[in-house]
């Protein structure tokens, strides 16, 4: 941590005491304001304790409860304080980057995790063939060429796969492109010798591809034209992830929730905070279950925000610290992926 950096806060909060009288209602909010956006970013990089950080959000909530009574017209702003007060700035974060909002639009940014990952993309589905059917011929002469059809169907992806059969000692294989969900019909021609005993048994026909095989036996007098051939089971498909709502946290003012569980790698929060001061700041950390010191993400925003945060620390057990004002409203939606 930098005392450095510290000394520059305290000077920063005590300008801001001493001039609040010579400013607007406009201009002091303005400036109270960046004062809180540049506490938050020097917890965020560490550059100050959480002690710290803590002592002067609290410090910053009750300059409200001693806002002044009397408004003074907003006219020109009195631009010796506004550089003076970018100076002490400068000093406190050490030069870097400095949240000067100009009187332009509220933001709300988000601090990811160091760890975070980037899910690993999705591989093609690759081909499952499918034997449905062999159509053998009426007969089956010795000497003669033997040409059997086998009917294969692709459950899987766009792809190639061997298609194997077997008569005898003999052995054909066919190297075959189906595209997916589509049937096709395989010819397969055998030059073959059949034994005599292929004339009073019957021949043996084996026919394969990938894990699936079936056995059938044909005899030269058989009249079957279609064989079915019974299938290995289809392998179960992964369910789908979809997002989960786990809980919902609502209040006002600070709090330090229960910790909930998440079982999914990717998860993220919705959040939702409105007050009626556009200065009012809200602070959001997460931390594992029983950590206090090194959260897992944290985020940001002033006067009013409704947007989504996306987190990727994985399963585990979580819990939120809230900072803000005690009329400041805020809701907080956990939604698990799995």
């Amino acid at each position: 941590m930098s005392k450095e950096k510290e000394k520059g806060i305290e000077e920063l909060y005590n300008y801001l005491v001493k001039n609040k009288d010579k400013m607007s209602k406009e201009e002091y909010n303005e400036l109270k304001k960046d004062f809180g956006k540049s506490l938050f970013k020097l917890y965020s990089e560490k550059a100050i304790s959480k002690e710290f950080f803590e002592n002067y959000s609290k410090k910053l909530k009750e300059l409200d409860k001693k806002k002044i009574e009397k408004e003074r017209p907003s006219s020109k702003k009195p631009w010796p304080l506004v550089i003076g007060l970018i100076v002490i700035i400068c000093v406190a974060i050490g030069g870097s980057y400095l949240l000067w909002s100009g009187g332009g639009t509220e933001t709300s940014t988000t601090t990811s995790v160091p760890t975070t990952t980037i899910p690993p993309t999705s591989t093609p589905e690759p081909p499952r063939f499918i034997i449905e059917d062999l159509i053998v011929p009426l007969e089956i002469e010795e000497g003669e060429k033997t040409i059997l059809s086998v009917i294969v169907k692709n459950e899987g992806g766009n792809g190639e796969d061997d298609i194997t059969i077997w008569i005898g000692d003999e052995k054909v294989v066919r190297n075959v492109y189906i595209p997916e969900n589509s049937t096709e019909t395989i010819e397969v021609t055998f030059d073959v010798e059949l034994p005599d005993i292929f004339r009073y048994a019957g021949l043996e026909i084996i026919v394969k591809s990938g894990s699936i095989s079936k056995t059938i036996k044909v005899s030269p007098k058989t009249t079957i034209t279609t064989v079915p051939l019974t299938t290995t089971p289809k392998p179960t498909t992964p369910k789908p992830k979809t997002w989960h709502t786990v809980e919902t946290f609502s209040g006002t003012g600070d709090r330090t929730t229960h910790w909930f569980s998440i079982k999914g790698d990717e998860w993220r929060v919705k959040y939702k905070f409105s007050s009626s001061s556009s200065s009012c700041p809200f602070y959001v950390f997460i931390y594992p279950k029983g950590e206090t010191k090194m959260y897992t993400a944290a985020w940001d925003c002033t006067g009013h925000c409704d947007d989504t945060t996306y987190i990727y620390s994985g399963k585990g057990e979580y819990y939120f610290n809230i900072i803000t004002t005690s009329w400041g409203k805020w809701e907080l939606t956990v939604e698990d992926y799995y």
